[in-house]
């Protein structure tokens, strides 16, 4: 793999356990349990990344959280630019 296939690969992990430990409301451990147990495919650099993103040593930029109802404004924000990840939330979210 490429390293920008590899980059690109990463950020999909990192979102992925992002959204299992947010919106799953799974506890660390089983997070990285169920995850990598569907991966045992990934190269070391890709885990060292995806470890680094859930032991907080690498932040994702957020730049906003909004309802999923407004996920048509927040892909328009997306594709401008500059605000950082934005965070959809689902309806019984708590933020």
């Amino acid at each position: 793999m490429s390293k920008a296939g590899t980059r690109r690969k990463s950020r999909e992990l990192a979102l992925q356990m992002l959204f299992q430990l947010d919106m799953g409301h799974q506890e660390p451990e089983q997070v990285r349990r169920t995850f990598w147990s569907e991966r045992q495919d990934l190269d070391e650099k890709v885990r060292e990344f995806a470890d680094d993103v859930r032991d907080g040593k690498f932040i994702l930029p957020i730049g906003r959280r909004m309802p999923l109802r407004d996920a048509a404004e927040a892909q328009v924000l997306g594709e401008k630019g500059g605000i950082g990840k934005i965070i959809l939330l689902a309806p019984d979210s708590k933020e």
